[in-house]
């Protein structure tokens, strides 16, 4: 079923009330409305949730309310969020910095690489329960090793927690939301 909104109409007070509303909704549904409407504050909740589900699991409906060129986007943004969390997994960061009182600093950056294969890595490639990366800075905290220096350790979280160490599945979401931002508002 097609809908059409009057020409320059457009909704963009929205109450909690209509909040609540919306949150009930298919994202599907909300993409679909974000474009009928120009709602674009519909946009990145529906987009995250989708990117944090399986693309498979839509339905045909689904596809239909969101149209083959958002669909699209999403699978590009799909695959980036994949590839860059391999790379998250498989490369920790590396300690510029060690603290004065590290006394061993190659060996406290091997336990770290080597912690965050086993501590991090593995769960963020978890293929039930993946670990979600804005997570990473809480792990990293709790990790306890005797060849891993506290301050070090500390440093890095610090680091993490100013967005000197970036993950970047925040970023490829946002770029999924502005690529279908701006196609609704060429609409």
């Amino acid at each position: 079923m097609a809908y059409l909104s009057p020409p320059g109409w457009k909704l963009t007070d929205v109450s909690d009330q209509e909040r609540m509303l919306t949150a009930a909704l298919l994202p599907s549904r909300r993409l679909e409305l974000a474009r009928m409407f120009t709602i674009l504050e519909w946009v990145e909740p529906a987009v995250q949730t989708i990117l944090d589900g399986k693309l498979a699991d839509l339905t045909g409906d689904d596809l239909d309310r969101i149209g083959f060129r958002v669909f699209v986007l999403l699978v590009k943004g799909k695959e980036c969020m994949g590839t860059e969390l391999q790379r998250t997994a498989s490369v920790a960061p590396k300690i510029d910095d060690h603290n004065w009182s590290c006394k061993k600093p190659d060996v406290c950056t091997e336990t770290f690489k080597r912690l965050w294969w086993e501590k991090v890595g593995r769960r963020l490639l978890h293929p039930v329960m993946p670990m979600k990366t804005f997570a990473i800075r809480w792990e990293v905290r709790t990790w306890k090793h005797a060849d891993l220096n506290v301050a070090c350790r500390d440093h890095m979280v610090q680091k993490m927690e100013l967005g000197e160490i970036k993950f970047s599945e925040n970023k490829i979401v946002a770029g999924v939301v502005q690529a279908i931002s701006d196609y609704y508002l060429t609409l």
